[in-house]
């Protein structure tokens, strides 16, 4: 509105959203069309892309990853989880059936906070084991 005291003849808002494997942009958008309920709402998709594939963890790539999880990191185990944010790994999915989301860094509280923000940074140490790590997987 024109002023914070008066009442805006319109509202609109945006929903970043990420779909989860199984479901759909269609299948997202009706569901929010059932929980709003409203006539007088809009609903309707900006820009958006359909879930990427999971892959397989019973596979040469993944059990190159696990080795190298191992050899790098032995007090770690390597085991798929779902990725929610949005990154460029997506774009592979079109080439490869093995895409994985993998960041070889061990990262406390406050680094995992600092990931996007201002400052973003990594330790020495960690910085190196993740280079170890690549060069390992790379080698392998």
């Amino acid at each position: 509105s024109k002023a914070a005291n008066v009442l805006p003849t319109r509202a609109t808002a945006n929903a970043n959203v990420r779909i989860a494997p199984g479901e759909s942009i269609d299948s997202v958008l009706a569901r929010m069309r059932r929980t709003v309920r409203d006539r007088k709402v809009s609903l309707r998709v900006v820009e958006g892309s359909e879930p990427s594939p999971v892959s397989s963890t019973s596979n040469a790539q993944f059990a190159a990853l696990e080795e190298a999880v191992r050899e790098v990191f032995p007090d770690a185990i390597a085991a798929p989880y779902i990725m929610l944010g949005g990154t460029d790994a997506r774009r592979f999915t079109a080439i490869s059936d093995a895409v994985y989301r993998f960041a070889p860094f061990r990262m406390d509280k406050a680094a995992r906070a600092s990931i996007h923000a201002d400052n973003e940074k990594l330790s020495i140490q960690t910085f190196g084991e993740g280079i170890t790590f690549y060069r390992r997987l790379l080698q392998g």
